[in-house]
């Protein structure tokens, strides 16, 4: 065999098996592919609740992609319409509350994300994409009762759903 029919020969197979697989892939698509979709389920890391400053315990996130749930409750009044409530105007009552939560590396203790930063009594979620890492939150609040959650987003994909 000379070099030239060794090479007619390799791109004579190189052909076959291109054929081969391109006429495999189109019977391959020709099937109906289960459905496939994109999910985030939502693992706790932990619930806290109090009024004035704190520092949580820490956690750790192993994805890094966070939601912080969260409440607030005007101590002074917290229960809109009542008495009290009429007393003071609103927005000088909010100017007068405050509630803060961020992120804290664990190890050096340094801020990473201002999650939550709100005045008044309220309830909202936030969301938090930063490294995997090990956790704590700093609270800063005056004249609310907070409460709030964070949880640890996990993706993954279902197969089959309909």
């Amino acid at each position: 065999m000379t070099a030239r029919t060794t090479r007619i020969a390799a791109v004579a197979i190189g052909l076959a098996a291109t054929a081969t697989l391109a006429a495999a892939g189109v019977a391959w698509r020709g099937r109906p592919k289960a459905a496939e979709e994109i999910v985030v389920a939502w693992r706790p890391l932990g619930s806290w609740s109090g009024y004035g400053n704190t520092q949580t315990e820490s956690f750790i996130s192993d994805t890094g992609f966070l939601r912080v749930k969260w409440k607030t409750v005007d101590r002074a009044n917290p229960e809109p319409g009542s008495v009290a409530s009429r007393q003071t105007p609103d927005s000088a009552r909010a100017s007068a509350t405050s509630f803060r939560a961020t992120f804290h590396s664990a190890v050096s203790g340094r801020p990473i994300a201002l999650a939550v930063e709100t005045r008044g009594a309220g309830t909202d979620a936030a969301l938090v994409q930063e490294d995997p890492r090990t956790y704590y939150v700093v609270v800063e609040s005056s004249g609310l009762d907070w409460s709030f959650t964070v949880e640890e987003g996990v993706a993954g994909v279902v197969k089959g759903r309909r």
